[in-house]
Formats: structure tokens, C-alpha cells, sequence
């Protein structure tokens, strides 16, 4: 069995889009393989409790409060011998019982595309849309909590060729691009901006269970809305390896570099990656580490950021199932044009989803959120909740 690093990033690109899942009632229905057009219109219905709607610091009066839910959704697939097409959006309302002015309307939507060209060459390309109420739901550990809308756009393509049986490469190409209303809080400075992302990777395949590989990135950021620019690159070596049948680890090191051309400074760094994966069934398991630089959406400048990620999913029967997430992200400011700002983050999840029929499913879930953050203190977040989901899945002839 191939262990290469794209097989790699493209199942901790798959388990890390299953964590965020779990931070929101299940946005979105399960892949399905079946072939041709597939029409599936949904809708959840249920409730939550949230313990703090306002994201107010540790010591102050923190609003609890139970909310409604309304969650409409649709997505549209197409599977074909070589081609994979899918296209979703998902809203959410949450109507607050007693706080009206809180009720909002989140809203995502993706689309996602694979397609075989040839038996060496492969294209993939994804985007994603969220628009949520809070910077908290952004999961991003460079930004701190606040009672702010926020829009997080991301949009990646890739095509990896197979120079041999044994070696290939992957070019890829991302753009992100992050905005937060306008209106007055206490971090007044949160400003958002855009990076666009080059990424290389080569590949060898030593055996049947080892392989070797390498990765250079580029990274151009403009933070601070707009007016600080940042260039980050990194250049990793990669090892992989399959420890059984269904287990591998992946590990990397390399030297990262940043430069803030206004100000004309350089640091270097080293920049760490590993990854524990397994995968039997439909279970899935993946803990992850990362260790590098990244812009700062908040004040500009730029930031060491650590993360550590563990999620799984497991079936427990055929119709129950259970999905768990823990996220932990560290931010330590080494540059900064303004404000500096220190971040410790944490995000905890779970769902636990019981099908009683083809077409209704009812899924209990958590998720909770900690930071304590050099501007604000400490804030917590618990969300704990129920809803009922409907979906009919349509072929189109």
C-alpha cells in the first residue's frame, strides 16, 4: 500500500473539515458515492443552551440564555468514473428567547471538485464560504473572541502528477480572506485581510510502508486591514510511515522564515509538522501537530502559532454514531506593528448521531471554547444542544 505525503494532507484536510463539523450541529450531510446527479435538500430543527451569548470575560455578568434552531440545507453531487463535483449551503437561525437582538442568521456554504485526468495526473480544488456571528466560531487561533460578525472565504486548488510508481508532485494554490463587521468593541483593532499561499511538495516511495518527501511554501499576507504586509515561507522534510494495516504517522521538520518589508525585520524559526492517523471502516482517528508562523487577522504583525488537534469519529452501531474534536492553538507575538497580543485557545466538541430511518436522524451535541488572551482575560463559551434532521436524497435523471 502507497504511504505518501498527499494521501497525508488530503486525510488531514478530510478529518479537520469533520472537526470544524462538530463545533456546529452537523452543517452538512454525509458524502454519498452514489453515481450520477444527486439532489439531497435537508433540514434540522431544534435547541441549545448557550452560556455566555456575549462573550463577556471571566468576573463579568454573563448572559445564559436557551435558543431556538432552524437549520435549512442543500447540496447538489455529481460522481462520476473520474469526476467528483459537490456544491452545498447550509444556514443556521438561532432565535434567542429573551435576547431578540442576538437572533442572527449564520450561513456556509462550500464547493468542492476532483477530477482524474489522466492515471498520473489528478486536479482538486475546494472554497468555502462562513459567515458567522462571533470570531470564536472562526477557529482560528490568531484572532481573539469577540461578539463580532466575521466572513472567512477559502479557496484552494491542487494537481499532483505521478512522475513514477514511485515519486510524485503536487502544486497547490490558496487564497483566504478574512473580514469582521464594523461596529464598536473593545478590540476596535480587529481588521482582518487576505493571504494568497504557493505550496510545492515531492514525494518518494521508499517500500511498501516508508516514504520520503519534501515541501516549500510561500506565503503573502496583508494584514492589519490591508496596510502591513507579511512574507512567511517555510521548507520542510517529510517522512512517512505505516505503522499496521490501517495506521500511519507522518512526520516533518524544516526552517521557517518571515519578513515584514515596512519595518525591514527577519526572523527565523523551525517549522514542525506530524500527524498520527488511522482509519478502518468508517472509523476515522487523526492527531495532529503544528508548529510555524503566521499573520496576525487582528493587529497585523505576525505571530508563533502552535496547534494540537485530535478528532474521531466512530460508529457505534449502524445507526448510532459517535463524532469527537479537541483543538488547542498558542499564539505567541514575535513581531508586531501595533498591539502586542498573546492567545491560548481552546476548542472542545462532540455529536453523538442516532439514524431512526433513512430520511430522520436526531443528533445531541457539545462544544465548548476557552481563551485567555493578553487583551481581554479569560473567556468561556459552553453550547449544548438538540436537533432533529430531515433529508431525502434525489437522483436527477
Amino acid at each position: 500500500m502507497r504511504t505518501t505525503f498527499l494521501p497525508a494532507l488530503v486525510l488531514a484536510v478530510l478529518l479537520g473539515t469533520a472537526w470544524n463539523a462538530t463545533a456546529q450541529p452537523a452543517p452538512w450531510e454525509p458524502e454519498r458515492s452514489t453515481a450520477g446527479w444527486v439532489f439531497t435538500p435537508a433540514v434540522g430543527l431544534g435547541g441549545l443552551w448557550d452560556s455566555n451569548t456575549t462573550l463577556v470575560v471571566k468576573g463579568g455578568e454573563q448572559l445564559k440564555e436557551w435558543v431556538g434552531l432552524v437549520n435549512p440545507r442543500g447540496e447538489i453531487a455529481f460522481n462520476g468514473q473520474h469526476t467528483h463535483f459537490d456544491l452545498g449551503y447550509s444556514g443556521a437561525l438561532e432565535a434567542y428567547q429573551t435576547l431578540a437582538a442576538l437572533t442572527r442568521y449564520d450561513q456556509a456554504g462550500r464547493l468542492s471538485l476532483r477530477h482524474q485526468a489522466s492515471p498520473r495526473l489528478a486536479f482538486t480544488g475546494d472554497s468555502s464560504v462562513n459567515l458567522n456571528p462571533t470570531t470564536e466560531r472562526l477557529q482560528i487561533g490568531s484572532v481573539p473572541f469577540e461578539n463580532v460578525g466575521s466572513t472567512l472565504v477559502d479557496n484552494r486548488g491542487a494537481a499532483s502528477y505521478s512522475l513514477s510508481q514511485r515519486t510524485s508532485i503536487t502544486g497547490s494554490y490558496n487564497l483566504e480572506w478574512i473580514s469582521f463587521d464594523r461596529q464598536p468593541t473593545s478590540l476596535s483593532t480587529l481588521q482582518g485581510g487576505h493571504s494568497h499561499t504557493v505550496l510545492g511538495t515531492v514525494s518518494h516511495v521508499l517500500n511498501s510502508r516508508a516514504s520520503i518527501g519534501g515541501s516549500y511554501s510561500f506565503e503573502h499576507a496583508n494584514t492589519g486591514g490591508g496596510f502591513v504586509i507579511v512574507n512567511v515561507q517555510d521548507a520542510i522534510g517529510t517522512v512517512s510511515y505505516q505503522l499496521a494495516a490501517h495506521t500511519s504517522v507522518m512526520g516533518g521538520a524544516g526552517l521557517s522564515q518571515l519578513n515584514i518589508p515596512q519595518v525591514g525585520e527577519v526572523q527565523r524559526g523551525p517549522s514542525l509538522h506530524a500527524r498520527l492517523t488511522h482509519q478502518y471502516n468508517r472509523t476515522q482517528i487523526e492527531i495532529g501537530y503544528d508548529r510555524s508562523f503566521v499573520p496576525s487577522w487582528s493587529f497585523g504583525g505576525t505571530s508563533t502559532n502552535e496547534e494540537l488537534r485530535t478528532s474521531a469519529f466512530f460508529p457505534i452501531t449502524n445507526r448510532v454514531s459517535v463524532n469527537l474534536g479537541v483543538s488547542y492553538s498558542r499564539n505567541d507575538p514575535i513581531i508586531s506593528t501595533g498591539d502586542l497580543l498573546g492567545l491560548n485557545s481552546w476548542w472542545t466538541g462532540g455529536s453523538v448521531g442516532y439514524a431512526a430511518a433513512r430520511w430522520l436522524r436526531i443528533e445531541g451535541f457539545y462544544n465548548g471554547s476557552f481563551q485567555d488572551s493578553t487583551a481581554r482575560g479569560e473567556v468561556n463559551r459552553r453550547r449544548i444542544g438538540i436537533q432533529i434532521v430531515t433529508s431525502k436524497p434525489v437522483r436527477i435523471q
